[in-house]
């Protein structure tokens, strides 16, 4: 009895999943499900089907039947709708077609799950059932797609010709936004740090560029950050696929369209004439959107322009930015770069800020050694040990982090 039903799910290998096997019996009951609820959408349909295989002594199981059933009619992720379930779950990586999908777990790191999907049509089936909701679709003549769903979780659909296999990624959105002191907490940053930044955003008049390899938190890290630009501020964002949620009252989003011919590099430009107080861009990539923000740092229109970039150092990134056409003697325009990177210990994933480079000075020795930095001493006179009163703040374990402004709480608490 071959499986028309387009995905399989066999046992779990690795303990942590608790979705039920798929036998030939089920698949085939499945399948018909699926057929007779697109033409009829029946209530009871299931039930129906049931009592038929029960006479037939079908060798099903009831209870994977009633399980897999809503899924695949009811939600739009289809197989995939249970993985999103799973809070601990921070992405969903389909690799191809009779290929495990993989998860990446907060706690176990990257799994393979006993998902696969088994046929093309259904996998485009699944894919185009996401994302309608965009506006967007995948086919030959179209076949790459990306966007945030209403949940606010990042996924990405690519097929042949443009890959060799049906690929889908889905990231997902932390529906409460991480504070600088969850990343404090978790240890991806110390208090000090923390607090030379909180001075840097507080301040302005310093462009800033968080860069990283894939997954190292640049995105989380500079979403904390703007908790820290004063709330009276008007913040223009910059974004291929919205994932910064800034709290303030003036927030002024531009997302490129490609379909529209508006690409990242024009909306760069267009945020300059909207009268920023601050820029803010998700994330460069393209020579033409490195040039883009060459002309934001260097017009001074905004009292910063922030971005990510990816990079493993902040040495490595500037040679980068030079190559797609940052001229050199321009580099200097953006002031500060806070590298991140992913590493991997025992099995797991972690993230950590690992260098803060000011005009290419490594920012590693004690402040009191630092070089001048001008624009917070204009602002905070005294900005070291300010800092220091800040960092010792941070760490005191005095501040619940819960104002959706942390720094409401920061200010009252050092007044």
């Amino acid at each position: 009895m071959p499986n028309l039903l387009g995905f399989a799910c066999g046992p779990d290998l690795t303990g942590y999943f608790s979705l039920p096997s798929i036998s030939e019996s089920d698949a085939h009951i499945l399948t018909r499900f699926v057929e007779l609820f697109g033409k009829s959408g029946e209530t009871d349909l299931i039930d129906r089907l049931l009592k038929a295989a029960e006479a037939k002594q079908l060798g099903h199981s009831e209870t994977v039947i009633r399980f897999w059933a809503p899924h695949l009619v009811g939600g739009k992720l289809g197989p995939l709708e249970p993985l999103l379930a799973d809070p601990s779950i921070e992405e969903i990586m389909v690799n191809g077609i009779d290929q495990p999908v993989f998860v990446y777990s907060r706690q176990h790191g990257m799994l393979p799950t006993p998902l696969s999907f088994t046929d093309p049509s259904f996998f485009l089936e699944i894919s185009n059932r996401i994302l309608s909701g965009l506006g967007r679709r995948v086919d030959a003549s179209h076949p790459r797609a990306n966007g945030m769903l209403e949940s606010g979780d990042r996924v990405a659909v690519i097929i042949p010709p443009y890959s060799r296999d049906y690929l889908m990624d889905i990231r997902r959105f932390t529906a409460e936004p991480l504070t600088i002191l969850d990343l404090v907490s978790s240890a991806m940053l110390d208090s000090r740090t923390a607090a030379f930044l909180w001075l840097v955003m507080e301040a302005g008049n310093l462009n800033v560029g968080v860069v990283g390899n894939t997954g190292s938190g640049k995105t989380t890290l500079l979403n904390t950050l703007t908790r820290f630009i004063p709330e009276h501020e008007r913040l223009v964002l910059v974004e291929e696929v919205p994932e910064i949620v800034p709290l303030h009252s003036q927030v002024v989003h531009l997302v490129s369209a490609d379909s529209l011919g508006i690409t990242l590099r024009d909306a760069i430009i267009d945020s300059l004439r909207l009268r920023p107080g601050r820029v803010i861009v998700g994330e460069v990539r393209s020579d033409e959107e490195v040039q883009a923000l060459r002309e934001s740092c260097l017009a001074g229109q905004a009292l910063g322009t922030y971005f990510t970039y990816h990079g493993q150092s902040a040495g490595l990134a500037r040679r980068r930015l030079e190559a797609q056409g940052f001229a050199p003697h321009d580099l200097d325009a953006i002031d500060l770069l806070v590298v991140c990177r992913r590493l991997e210990q025992k099995g797991r994933a972690i993230r950590r800020v690992v260098e803060l480079s000011y005009h290419g000075t490594s920012l590693s020795a004690p402040p009191k050694s630092w070089p001048e930095i001008p624009e917070l001493t204009r602002v905070f006179g005294d900005w070291q040990t300010l800092l220091e009163r800040r960092a010792r703040l941070l760490a005191s374990g005095k501040l619940s982090g819960k104002d959706s402004l942390i720094f409401k709480e920061i200010q009252k608490a050092m007044a």
